[in-house]
């Protein structure tokens, strides 16, 4: 009997969690993501305005914890430290919801994909916070533009653990499998390549050097409006193919026009940030067309603009790589399903009458 009390107990132990548990770090992914974009936001202010050596030591704020510079210096001093210091201390609250992320996590799920999946977030976090502090000690520009790639990267990857929670909770596969899933797939790993690559770029032309050479500063441009091009395309083809085929994408129906939008929105904000900030295009000015609408640099309007553009870059490869995983997840979801098939209430009754049965 001592056996067959081992072997219960065993089954009881391994049977897995139930899957409503799942809502809380899915809760959490949610707001998770919620904090990073208005981190990525006060990020782009501190580029666009050159804040970021306002604070020019880190960890501290001139001298004090981050945590206990006092209200009245930072809420009511000048703008650049209230951008930087404000940057710091949501950056330090996305780690703290991270860290929840990582513990509720594990307390509710024992799939190994999963908590890896909320390990890699906590550990983007840290590297992110990393990259900004070592950015204001060594004042490179060259960390300074890794600093601004990975924060974007950070807030798809959060969306994405988010959406993978999501349908684990539902313990229902993502999507029926049909005829062109295969190549849409393609197309949406190609979509969340893409608008990767154009923040690459992107952060280039913000932080290039100085003494950079005029060529180099058009190559970045005509790559940036080629691979901008690309992603128009490949947003248009992935929505007409899911209105295509109907029930079948039902699930992506939302991420594929909010992607086309969003796509929409950064090409009018592009064009906004080139008229604003370099002219339009090289050379125009000669003829004086666009020249009442080249503002002052650091203005309102300007930083306004370029920031959004910067945002609205990382909406599109947080949506598109939602809907990337929106195609994917099933086959992560899934898996430990089938593997654990024999861990069911109901299946597990029959197992432990068996064992009696030997018994």
């Amino acid at each position: 009997m001592s056996t067959l009390d081992e072997r219960i107990r065993s089954l009881e132990e391994s049977a897995p969690l139930p899957s409503a548990n799942l809502k809380r770090p899915f809760r959490w992914a949610v707001l998770l993501g919620c904090v990073t974009f208005p981190l990525i936001w006060a990020g782009g202010l501190v580029t666009s305005t050159d804040a970021g050596m306002a604070v020019p030591d880190w960890p501290n704020t001139y001298g004090y914890n981050m945590f206990s510079y006092p209200f009245e210096s930072w809420f009511f001093g000048p703008w650049d430290l209230f951008i930087e210091h404000g940057h710091r201390l949501l950056g330090s609250t996305a780690g703290l919801v991270a860290i929840m992320l990582v513990i509720s996590t594990f307390r509710n799920s024992k799939n190994a994909c999963l908590r890896w999946m909320s390990v890699f977030a906590l550990l983007l976090v840290i590297l992110q916070g990393l990259l900004g502090g070592v950015r204001v000690l060594a004042a490179d520009r060259i960390l300074a533009m890794v600093h601004g790639c990975v924060g974007p990267a950070f807030f798809a990857f959060s969306a994405a653990f988010a959406t993978v929670l999501y349908q684990n909770s539902r313990s229902v596969s993502a999507v029926s499998q049909p005829t062109r899933r295969t190549k849409l797939q393609t197309l949406t790993i190609c979509l969340t390549a893409g608008s990767f690559l154009q923040l690459v770029l992107g952060a280039n032309m913000r932080h290039i050097e100085e003494s950079a050479s005029f060529h180099w500063f058009r190559l970045l441009v005509l790559l940036h409006v080629l691979f901008a091009t690309v992603v128009l395309l490949l947003t248009v083809v992935i929505f007409i193919i899911r209105r295509a085929n109907g029930k079948q994408l039902e699930s992506i129906r939302g991420t594929s026009f909010l992607v086309t939008l969003f796509v929409i929105a950064q090409y009018v904000l592009g064009v906004g940030t080139w008229i604003t900030k370099y002219h339009w295009p090289f050379g125009s000015d000669q003829f004086g067309v666009f020249a009442g609408l080249l503002t002052l640099d650091k203005s309102i309007v300007q930083t306004s603009i370029v920031t959004g553009h910067v945002a609205m870059g990382s909406l599109i490869l947080m949506t598109s790589t939602v809907m990337m995983m929106q195609m994917f997840s099933w086959q992560i979801t899934n898996q430990p399903n089938k593997d654990k098939m024999i861990e069911t209430p109901t299946n597990r009754d029959m197992q432990v009458s068996s064992l009696g049965v030997q018994a």
